[in-house]
């Protein structure tokens, strides 16, 4: 088989769509896409010279090498340089194959999945972690499969540098894990809404400041924060305006009913949370329990407005002219 003709057949199988597109020329509408043909002198007009170019120009390693422990490599594609540091010479004259660039750790685990893919239909995808030649750790995904070829069995694939989007995904992890820390073990309740009027979700703090054992019972069971949570009749459909014109509410004060039907006062802020595309999702914010300071305003306010030996209201002061 010619090497531009099985390069080819590497970019129709294994190579990401992000770059699979270009191998397509423009035709008019009325004809589909022609795929890669093993037998094609110039593929949708491609010439071998431009085929062979384009792959050595891709992000990442197209190949062909034999399925021994080593995995010794036939043919690689110029991206190998950029991937690992290797040219494509060294990795074919390599006694140790690929096997001796994939990060001694992990070549167990490839090697009982390449194993398991030829018990299957012979197709595997893989992410492991590879040691360049300069001795950084990097992160790669590979997809190809195993096929017989003469006494033996070859396996073509590409492999692609994944390590700036695993990079992310730790990153992601980790922002979640704190925010997970923070919403847990916060003193004062967070909370995640509906228009319609049920908690999506709920810290154990809110829990505990509306009686409930949990923040599963409480979003099992306060399931309409309009008529169960608020004393004043029309309070939620306030906060729905609130939220509707200015986007937020702050130190949003209410009475509410806890679960034993006691009244606390609570203090809430909160905001409306929409995807990228401006769509509404929830609403989020927090509730303070602001009972001691009301009641603290009561007091204030009845010595202000009552005599404190009489319990009679205060005359106003009179003036004559």
């Amino acid at each position: 088989m010619a090497p531009f003709l099985v390069r080819a057949c590497l970019l129709l199988r294994f190579i990401p769509s992000c770059h699979r597109q270009r191998m397509y020329s423009p035709m008019p509408s009325t004809q589909s896409l022609r795929p890669v043909s093993l037998h094609a002198h110039a593929v949708n007009g491609f010439q071998p010279a431009a085929l062979e170019n384009l792959i050595h120009h891709l992000d990442g390693m197209a190949y062909r090498g034999r399925h021994d422990p080593e995995r010794h490599m036939q043919f690689v594609s110029r991206g190998c340089l950029a991937l690992c540091g290797y040219s494509a010479a060294q990795l074919t004259a390599s006694s140790g194959g690929w096997m001796g660039v994939i990060h001694k750790d992990d070549r167990q685990a490839v090697a009982e999945a390449l194993a398991s893919s030829l018990r299957g239909n012979g197709r595997f995808a893989l992410q492991y972690r590879i040691r360049t030649a300069g001795g950084q750790l990097r992160h790669v995904r590979e997809s190809g499969v195993a096929s017989p070829d003469g006494d033996g069995m070859v396996l073509e694939g590409f492999v692609m540098d994944v390590t700036s989007q695993q990079r992310t995904i730790r990153a992601l992890a980790q922002a979640e894990m704190r925010y997970r820390t923070i919403f847990e073990h916060a003193q004062e309740g967070i909370f995640q809404s509906s228009k319609t009027g049920r908690y999506l979700a709920a810290n154990p703090a809110l829990a505990r400041l509306y009686g409930y054992a949990s923040p599963e019972e409480l979003i099992l069971n306060l399931s309409d924060i309009s008529c169960q949570l608020y004393v004043e009749a029309g309070r939620r459909e306030e906060f729905l305006r609130l939220m509707e014109t200015a986007g937020e509410v702050v130190n949003f004060e209410s009475e509410v009913y806890r679960k034993d039907g006691q009244r606390i006062w609570i203090s809430e802020n909160a905001h409306v949370v929409s995807s990228e595309h401006g769509r509404f999702l929830y609403y989020e914010g927090t509730v303070q329990d602001i009972s001691e300071r009301k009641h603290y305003q009561q007091q204030l306010e009845m010595q202000a407005n009552f005599d404190a030996l009489t319990g009679l209201p205060t005359a106003p002061c009179c003036t004559t002219g």
